[in-house]
This record gives C-alpha cells, structure tokens and sequence, in this order.
C-alpha cells in the first residue's frame, strides 16, 4: 500500500504593484505517491508565467510517453521557452516530479527547491545568476554585458537571471532555457519538499525555511506559514510556495 503525500500551496502579490508569480499542482495520482508540481515567477509582466503555467506540464506529460523524466523536462522548458513570444518577456521556473520514492527535479532561474530531512535540508536547485562563476562565464563568452547583478541587452534591457523561459531579447547573450536537472531519492527521514521564489528565499534562508517546516502542527497549512513568515520578515516581491508533506509517503511491497 502507498499512504498519500499531503501538499499545501501558496502565492501572494506582496507589497509588489503587480502578480507575476503562479504555481500548478497536478495530483491526481496523489494517492499512488505521484505529484508534479510547477512555481513560475515572471518578470516583464505576468504573460510568460501564467502562460508556462499552463502548458508547461502538458508539455512535460506529452515528453515523458518516450523519454526519461529528466529529458521530459529539458524537451518541455525549450518548447515553453519557444512559445513565448518577446512581448510575453520571461519567466524563472520550478519543477518536480514524483513517483513512488523518487524525485526528479528542473529548473531555471533563482527559485529554490529544498528537501528538509530531520537534521539536515538539502538544496536540489542550481540559483542561475551572474554570482555563479559557471553561468557568468557562459553570459561572457556570448557577448553578454554584466554590470552589477544583472545582464544587460545593447538597448539597456537588465535581467537578473542566466537562465529562463522566453526573454528572446537576452537568448543571443546566453541566457538559455536548458534547466538544470537532477533525481533524488526519497528517504526514511525526508519530511518535506519545498519549491520557492525568490520573494521567498531571498527572504529566508534554507535552514530558516527548514525550522519552520519543522515547527508546523499537523494539518497546518505549511505553504501559508512560510510565505506568512516571509512577508513578516520584509519581503517585499510576490511571494510563492509549494510544498510536499512526505512524512506519509511509506511505501510498502505489495504481496
């Protein structure tokens, strides 16, 4: 037998003038240990976020027929990618998939994903931002301009992050698509997974995250108490998470 995930969801507009997060949940399997899930955060406007929202895990579904997940994946962030028209800009993307006690994981942009075990939280997400030694490199050797944290177009468009769905107007300067992929597998004494933005993470830090998580009584909606805590601590962008309650995930060999 296979006792369900529980999973909580939340997205607010924060003291932002504008809502350019979204998030999806598919769990309609829930009950056989299999979760997709999706954080998108916009920028340019809310257009490429509501949009990958809505297709990126059909996309995804239609991929993983003939391909492992974490090609799925890659296929389904360059066909939403394609999608987006400039006008649309850009969004940051979080995934993951779950069967049974494996987690398979993408994205691009600053959001997180964690695993918070009981003693230790474990950071899955790659952050694609000019800090990262490897992404600035790449932005360079494309022709791309940095100046402070952001890379910039010729015509002075600044984008924050390396990689990203959509935003045609940095592609040539080497913000790519692709999305950094992985598997982890779900142990006895993983609790929760989360996804988060950036209004999110920049906010509170992982092992912050984590103790909140933690501190949750059961059936306490976890997603609201992080973002609740995130907005208490300053945050000042849109505000997203998604979270997995694995402590029902038991999976047991059927006779």
């Amino acid at each position: 037998m296979t006792m369900t995930i529980k999973t909580y969801a939340k997205s607010i507009q924060g003291d932002r003038d504008h809502m350019e997060d979204y998030f999806y949940l598919d769990t309609k399997q829930i009950d056989e240990g299999v979760v997709f899930g999706g954080v998108y955060d916009g920028h340019g406007g809310y257009r490429a976020a509501e949009y990958t929202s809505q297709n990126l895990h059909r996309y995804f579904f239609e991929a993983l027929e003939n391909h492992h997940p974490l090609e799925a994946f890659i296929l389904a962030y360059k066909i939403g990618s394609d999608q987006l028209t400039p006008e649309m800009a850009g969004t940051c993307a979080l995934n993951l998939y779950v069967s049974g006690n494996e987690l398979f994981y993408a994205n691009a942009g600053d959001g997180k994903i964690i695993v918070i075990a009981s003693n230790e939280v474990h950071q899955l997400s790659t952050e694609h931002r000019v800090i990262s030694e490897w992404e600035r490199k790449r932005v360079l050797d494309c022709g791309g301009s940095i100046k402070g944290p952001y890379v910039f177009t010729a015509d002075y468009r600044g984008l924050k992050v390396t990689r990203s769905l959509g935003d045609a107007h940095h592609k040539p300067l080497g913000v790519i698509a692709e999305p950094s992929v992985g598997i982890w597998n779900i142990g006895s004494d993983d609790g929760y997974i989360v996804m988060g933005t950036d209004g999110l993470f920049d906010t509170l830090d992982n092992d912050t995250v984590a103790n909140i998580a933690r501190s949750c009584r059961p059936g306490e909606d976890i997603a609201e108490k992080l973002v609740s805590e995130a907005l208490q601590a300053g945050s000042r962008d849109n505000i997203s998470a998604v979270v997995l309650d694995l402590n029902g995930l038991l999976t047991v060999t059927k006779q």
